[in-house]
């Protein structure tokens, strides 16, 4: 019968048995197996052929399996010595042969242990990465300086050959742990101790697609090594990271893992868009607003994307949701040579941005686009605004050439340039000569540092995600649809929101910090604060007296307008309405999510008294759960 034809069942039973007979325990079995045979093989010549009594035959067969020089002292007749010689020699021919295999395949197995690592057996609270190349080293390099200041444990680092070894070894030195294996083979799975694992990341080198990644962790999920865990002495669930490359990919595979039901699993799953979270983290760690700005236009911040690719559209985005400061208005300038390209890919990733005309829009937000480098002269720069450039493109001589040019000819008001250079570009070790007074140089574009990110951003967000279901229920507004559901995609549950509103809610703690660097201008004080090894944001003693002072005053008195309290509400709105628009959302007098239409995308000053109350109670709130948490 073919294989295929066969029941699941028996397909597994044969697939089970294959791979025992492949192990080294099975190999010891078959010999076993092999030497009963002989006996009893033996012992039914010498009882029927040799006509002995069962107890002489077993006694017959056993010596000469494992004596052959008894045959020499063998007086018996000539019938006996000849069928013992014969039965002898077959015996330890086989034997032989079967115990030189058995060798062999230990000789094999550790000399492959050797070649492809060897691990400790008690590894625990570990990091495995699987990936191929220069990026797994990027990735290695920077969770060791991760577990140096956090004080975690070991780093493992896992490839698919190994031939890159010795590279990987090289690169990483001796601090780390590196092993051959692939994560499909169970006993790869066995060897690296992943039920005892921390953190578990699938860099997308290692694997052609979307589904590639979904199968290796489904693997995961019907392993019995990951399930069965409960009560005190249960390990915490493994964090698995996957790595895609766009948000379409990412909403994919998060639709897919719902379907898993792995919530009850001992797995918890985050999803990062390499790309897009290294245009975050470029805006967090080295922030638009990075010198205070007055509240008037000539003060305004200012980001120029010199050359277009996918890093570029992701800054272009991650600053229309989160660059929103006391100045107004945020200006957006690209540089390319196809801008019409450009333009399209813009629309269609949001088609109402570029053709709104929205008098709202157009004061909070100035979006322009030039073919040249040359003609920023035509634009109106001054000393009182803060410039930041971002020189994109995949040839990294020509992004370094061009940072260069803008070195050389400074525009007024610039005060950084990000880089954008890959993780394993030399320019990253050489960035200290290019440095020039007063324009700080940042290189950009680094994916090994963005698992950590969505390791610390989704545990905020989550938490005011949880926040806004409180309020729409307490409002009776968390209706549940008739075919199952809520009517408003924005009522489901962290596991179970699309990641358009996942985004929604990292964008708002996105923007915490720009809000504390408000509030220190506001009161004249200086930006003292930021964020400890552990993640914590810690301010000086002055600012956070005024900022908890603002946090009782809102408690006691509610309805008192206080300057501080409506400059942050403002930019909170500019900055909720202006994500809005870059995902194609207009004014319209009711809301509706089908059309993308909501009343409340106007100037904060024409907004309901009862929403700006709303907006004030939100950004106050906010503010004290990240001080009081130390998110």
């Amino acid at each position: 019968m073919p294989y295929f034809l066969l029941s699941k069942h028996w397909r597994r039973s044969f697939s089970g048995a294959n791979k025992f007979f492949n192990s080294l325990a099975g190999k010891c079995f078959f010999i076993f197996l092999i030497i009963c045979i002989f006996l009893l093989s033996g012992t039914l010549l010498a009882t029927f052929v040799l006509e002995m009594v069962p107890g002489d035959a077993l006694w017959w067969s056993w010596s000469h399996l494992i004596d052959p020089g008894f045959i020499s002292e063998d007086q018996h007749p000539i019938k006996r010595r000849v069928l013992g010689s014969v039965f002898a020699v077959l015996g330890l021919a086989v034997i032989a042969g079967a115990v030189l295999s058995l060798v062999e395949e230990i000789a094999r197995r550790s000399l492959k242990s050797v070649l492809s690592g060897r691990l400790p057996k008690n590894l625990s609270g570990h990091t495995i990465i699987f990936g191929v190349g220069g990026r797994l080293g990027s990735f290695c390099e920077y969770l060791l300086k991760i577990n140096e200041t956090k004080g975690e444990a070991d780093l493992l680092l896992v490839v698919p050959l190994a031939s890159d070894m010795s590279a990987i070894q090289n690169q990483c030195g001796p601090n780390v742990f590196a092993t051959v294996g692939r994560m499909q083979d169970e006993g790869d799975r066995s060897k690296l101790c992943m039920k005892r694992a921390r953190r578990l990341i699938l860099l997308k080198e290692d694997t052609s697609d979307a589904g590639t990644m979904l199968a290796l962790l489904n693997e995961l999920i019907v392993d019995k090594a990951f399930l069965g865990f409960s009560g005190k002495n249960a390990p915490p669930p493994i964090d698995v990271y996957l790595e895609v490359e766009s948000g379409s990919q990412a909403s994919v595979m998060r639709h897919i893992i719902n379907s898993m039901n792995i919530g009850k699993k001992n797995i918890r799953v985050h999803i990062i868009n390499s790309t897009e979270s290294s245009a975050r983290l470029a805006l967090r760690e080295h922030p638009l607003d990075c010198k205070p700005t007055a509240a008037d236009a000539d003060a305004r911040v200012t980001l120029i994307i010199d050359g277009w690719n996918g890093f570029a559209q992701a800054l272009f985005f991650q600053a229309l949701r989160v660059a929103y400061y006391p100045s107004r208005p945020t200006r957006i300038v690209v540089v390319d040579e196809a801008i019409p390209y450009v333009k399209n890919l813009i629309q269609q990733a949001s088609p109402a941005l570029l053709k709104n005309t929205d008098p709202y829009l157009q004061e909070m937000l100035e979006i322009s686009f030039i073919e040249s480098s040359q003609q920023l002269v035509n634009l109106d720069f001054n000393n009182n605004g803060c410039v930041t450039i971002a020189v994109c493109g995949s040839d990294n001589d020509q992004v370094i050439a061009r940072t260069i040019a803008y070195q050389q000819q400074p525009l007024p008001g610039l005060h950084q340039v990000y880089i954008e250079t890959p993780d394993n570009s030399g320019y990253r070790k050489t960035l200290e000569y290019l440095s020039t007074p007063g324009i700080e140089l940042i290189l950009v574009g680094s994916k090994s540092e963005t698992f950590e990110l969505a390791e610390w951003l989704d545990a905020p967000a989550k938490l005011l995600h949880l926040r806004y279901l409180e309020q729409r229920e307490s409002r009776g507004e968390r209706l549940e649809s008739v075919s199952g559901g809520y009517v408003s995609k924005s009522d489901y549950d962290w596991d179970n929101l699309d990641e358009v509103r996942h985004d929604w809610n990292r964008a708002s703690a996105d923007h915490v910090e720009i809000k504390i660097r408000a509030l220190a201008d506001f009161y004249g004080l200086p930006r003292e604060f930021r964020r400890s090894a552990s993640g914590k944001l810690m301010m000086s003693e002055e600012l956070s007296k005024n900022v908890m002072g603002m946090i009782d005053h809102v408690a006691r008195t509610p309805h008192e307008f206080r300057d501080d309290v409506e400059l942050l509400a403002r930019i909170e709105h500019d900055r909720w309405s202006g994500e809005r628009f870059a995902e194609g959302w207009a004014f319209g007098v009711a809301k509706d999510e089908k059309a993308k239409l909501s009343p409340y995308l106007v100037d904060y000053r024409e907004l309901s008294e009862e929403i700006k109350r709303y907006d004030r109670e939100a950004v106050v709130e906010v503010l004290q759960h990240f001080i009081a948490e130390g998110c």
